[in-house]
């Protein structure tokens, strides 16, 4: 009789089980039949996208922050060999040279990368003293000012679109570029504007 009533009970337990699983499984199907196979298959493919863009975007990030050290470090003519392979030529790496070495540049950060299909716009907030002598106008104090670089990606490699170097300080007569103000100061306006040589430009 003992017997009988052990067994009885182990097959209760054993068919509540059964149905307690298939309950669950019951509801598992049920959810994902409800999000539908369209919408998870979305999930992953964000996802993969999502982890694309962040290694993209890092790999950006050292290349920039690679060559914006060495502008730092004053070595503009290392930092030549991180513009396109397209326009490296002796005429333009003079021309490079000689106008990022009117400037020390002290410190730099990136603020933003923003890619789009083998282009990237790099947001960087530099600080740099002028030297004596490369502006018509001496201007003391350490000076900051946020740009956007153009990079592309070349043979899976990042370089920097090249650009005739423009003076960070604007003159009379000359296209509108990016504010500078005293590092501390408040007052950022439209930027500083210095005396513009005969004929109205900055060579």
């Amino acid at each position: 009789m003992k017997k009988s009533y052990m067994i009885i009970g182990l097959s209760i337990v054993f068919i509540v089980a059964i149905l307690f699983t298939c309950q669950v499984a019951d509801c598992a199907s049920k959810s994902v039949a409800a999000e539908g196979p369209g919408k998870s298959n979305n999930k992953a493919l964000e996802t993969l996208v999502s982890r694309h863009n962040a290694i993209l975007k890092d790999r950006v990030k050292k290349r920039v922050s690679a060559y914006w050290a060495l502008l730092v470090a004053g070595d503009s003519n290392k930092a030549f060999e991180f513009v396109e392979p397209s326009a490296q030529n002796n005429t333009n790496r003079l021309r490079f040279v000689n106008g990022m070495d009117q400037f020390d540049f002290l410190h730099y950060e990136i603020t933003d990368i923003d890619i789009k299909t083998g282009k990237a716009i790099v947001k960087v907030k530099r600080d740099f003293k002028i030297k004596p002598g490369s502006l018509p106008v001496d201007i003391k104090g350490v000076l900051s000012q946020t740009i956007e670089d153009n990079w592309i990606e070349v043979n899976g490699e990042w370089y920097l679109v090249y650009g005739k170097p423009e003076p960070p300080i604007s003159a009379s007569g000359t296209k509108s570029i990016p504010p500078v103000s005293l590092r501390g100061s408040e007052e950022k306006g439209k930027g500083i504007v210095i005396p513009s040589k005969k004929g109205g430009e900055n060579n």
